[in-house]
């Protein structure tokens, strides 16, 4: 469901930028996808690596959430020179990934969760294809 609304949020975000503040703000709208998937891969990885706590193995929590900042802090470093704050918008984003990751991966070790993989990989896959099609569209705006 954060899916479906993060993506809604990010095809009207150049509109939500628009008519809510000033025209200096409107670069700002790239960031939304970002942000919000960065945000849902952190909140995800408290539920996909549930196992870790029903196993009383609590230090993946904290092994994750290094990985994750080592993987933004470089990232940080190596794209905001290159990109600006876009770029530190991407590199929150894959440093929440990879600790979603990680605690994914360690939680199925400790406690299997079955998921329904296939509607989350078409969710993800239809996510994805529209916000392509909008930042597509967008350049021609």
């Amino acid at each position: 469901l954060l899916l479906v609304g993060i993506t809604g949020l990010t095809i009207y975000s150049r509109l939500l930028f628009h008519v809510l503040t000033p025209a200096s703000y409107e670069a700002a709208a790239f960031l939304i996808p970002w942000l919000g998937l960065g945000t849902i891969a952190w909140g995800l990885s408290s539920v996909v690596g549930i196992g870790n706590s029903f196993a009383k193995k609590n230090y993946h929590v904290l092994i994750g959430t290094f990985l994750g900042a080592i993987i933004n802090i470089g990232l940080n470093i190596w794209i905001i020179p290159l990109y600006g704050i876009n770029g530190a918008a991407i590199a929150m984003m894959c440093g929440h990934v990879v600790a979603l990751t990680y605690r994914w991966i360690t939680g199925q070790k400790n406690f299997p969760v079955p998921l329904q993989y296939n509607k989350l990989i078409q969710l993800v896959g239809l996510s994805g294809l529209a916000l392509f099609l909008n930042f597509s569209i967008d350049k021609f705006f």
